[in-house]
């Protein structure tokens, strides 16, 4: 997936380019787990910040679930059109 970012003169400033693995073709052999915060937990919270008049600070945490050790290694195929250096 290719994404563009352009100035206001329409000058190109920034290209971004992202490989997406199929999943779908992709045989599971481990048990995988993302720890998330549960609905009802963070109403609960919200309510004791708000009871208590507490101080709250937000964060962006991008790309949190995809920088993860791997013990196997992963294979994938390059997408029709790239030429790899040694091709």
């Amino acid at each position: 997936v290719f994404k563009y970012k352009f100035d206001e003169h329409g000058y190109l400033i920034k290209v971004k380019a992202r490989i997406c693995v199929r999943g779908d073709l992709q045989t599971t052999t481990q048990d995988t787990y993302a720890a998330t915060l549960a609905f009802r937990i963070f109403c609960t919270l919200i309510t004791i910040i708000y009871a208590f008049n507490l101080e709250t600070r937000q964060y962006n945490i991008v790309n949190a679930f995809p920088h993860v050790l791997l013990e196997n290694e992963t294979f994938y195929a390059p997408p029709k059109g790239i030429k790899l250096p040694h091709d």
